[in-house]
């Protein structure tokens, strides 16, 4: 890599860590009146079960490959989503081995409440550019995703071997 692809490898994590800490701010701010929501986690679970789920539930072992995270994590946050009422989990009705999670009624409605706000922050920051620019921003921001996952796919396969 040249000094100016370093250069700009560089200012991109810049960018992405500055625009992290900007969206980290603000959804703390807009979320403020909906204490212990725990949205990425509900978020995740509900986008889970609405991709993979079935009959409104999703085995914990399905969870462990979606979230992200070490399956300590995700049976942590579980357990705090489960506390709060926001969950249930359930035996497997075909491997009583398994068990499966499905948001409660409280878990939905907290699901909806904070996405909406999610989404009306969303849109408050889309207004703040013209339509042009947020059109190539989405493609461009599609195409960079797309590469994040090939290059973090291409060392997991490097790992491997």
């Amino acid at each position: 890599m040249d000094s100016t692809e370093t250069t700009m490898a560089r200012e991109l994590f810049h960018q992405i860590m500055q625009t992290k800490r900007s969206l980290h701010a603000g959804m703390t701010d807009i979320l403020a009146d909906a204490p212990r929501c725990h949205f990425d986690m509900l978020h995740r679970l509900y986008s889970a079960i609405q991709h993979s789920g079935r009959e409104g539930a999703v085995p914990v072992s399905e969870l462990n490959c979606r979230m992200y995270d070490s399956p300590q994590a995700v049976s942590r946050a579980l357990r705090i989503l489960e506390q709060d009422g926001l969950i249930r989990r359930e035996p497997d009705p075909d491997d009583r081995r398994k068990t499966t999670v499905r948001l409660t009624q409280a878990g939905l409605q907290a699901h909806e409440r904070c996405e909406r706000a999610v989404t009306d922050y969303a849109y408050a920051i889309a207004r703040r550019m013209d339509p042009e620019t947020l059109r190539s921003f989405t493609r461009n921001w599609a195409r960079f995703q797309e590469a994040v996952q090939a290059e973090n796919e291409a060392r997991r396969a490097q790992r491997k071997e």
